[in-house]
């Protein structure tokens, strides 16, 4: 028999002769050459301590590091495929990215993974347009890291991705990697399913309610947050301008007749949004007025053109 763990190619080989009918059981041997066929078994890991599925939030960079091992006794240098989802809502069997909307993605080889002279070398893309590993000899393996930065809400909450790992000798359909197919419905040892849930607020005015009290006029405004994460520090103005204005030009602090922070708004329950009121008191007469959640952006919303 041929050890599972004898490279690929000619090997020699010495074949001994036994009796079962004497005492002296050893009788003769041969030596010989003998083909070892390539055996080609690529893994792909999440390595120690790696979540397959993240939260994360507008403005994180999220890093998710994986372990590429060859497991066959044929040294190569694999490639990486990425495969984001489409319309129907499943990974696509063929290469994409563009389904990952919103988000800068990026692929690194890491040396010295796990300590402070960790290296992070850009994997681009050969003239083939694949993500190419560095050669790797049966039993190596190498520490590889998926870098995901979203500047802004991608526009949406939850998603995937599904990484392989490829060998240039195909599928196992082909003679290729021993377990290595094209489909989803199960998770083979070279590909990897990892999972996105997006967090943001999503703040608005819902209402705002006036009286007079005296010489003053008191609004009382009705701010929700319907976003799946909680709002801090969240800025409030209110604008001498008519909403043409506003929604041409914003609700600058040049116009600004009153300002007032809320220092948290948590977010919606079950789908119905948070409310907080807040009440602003006006002196001076002002026809139109304008007011303004989250006046000067400084909060990542699911929803920009709302506030």
């Amino acid at each position: 028999a041929v050890p599972l763990d004898a490279l690929a190619g000619e090997t020699s080989v010495i074949i001994e002769f036994h009796t079962i009918t004497s005492d002296e059981s050893y009788r003769t041997q041969i030596e010989g050459i003998v083909e070892v066929l390539p055996r080609v078994d690529l893994q792909l890991h999440l390595a120690d301590g790696q979540s397959g599925e993240l939260d994360l939030r507008p403005g994180e960079v999220a890093d998710i590091a994986f372990i590429a091992v060859n497991a066959g006794n044929w040294a190569e240098a694999p490639w990486l495929d990425n495969h984001t989802t489409g319309i129907g809502g499943s990974l696509s069997a063929e290469p994409r990215m563009d389904g990952l909307t919103g988000v800068q993605t990026k692929w690194f080889v890491v040396e010295n993974a796990g300590t402070p002279l960790a290296l992070y070398t850009e994997i681009d893309p050969d003239a083939r347009g694949r993500l190419r590993l560095p050669m790797l000899g049966p039993g190596e393996s190498v520490p590889v890291v998926f870098r995901m930065n979203l500047f802004s809400h991608p526009g949406w909450d939850h998603d995937e991705i599904g990484v392989r790992l490829r060998s240039s000798t195909g599928f196992e359909t082909s003679g290729g990697d021993i377990d290595a197919d094209t489909k989803w419905l199960t998770e083979d040892n070279n590909e990897q399913v990892i999972r996105f849930n997006i967090y943001s607020p999503d703040l608005y005015v819902m209402e705002v309610n006036e009286e007079l009290d005296g010489g003053e006029v008191v609004l009382q405004i009705k701010i929700q947050n319907s976003g799946n994460d909680p709002a801090v520090n969240i800025l409030v103005r209110v604008c001498d301008m008519s909403i043409e204005r506003a929604e041409a030009a914003g609700c600058d602090r040049n116009d600004a007749v009153s300002e007032q922070r809320i220092p948290y708004v948590d977010a919606a329950t079950d789908g119905v949004a948070t409310t907080h009121v807040i009440t602003i008191r006006l002196v001076d007469s002002i026809p139109t007025v304008v007011v303004a959640v989250d006046a000067e952006n400084e909060v990542i919303e699911s929803d920009e053109t709302n506030n």
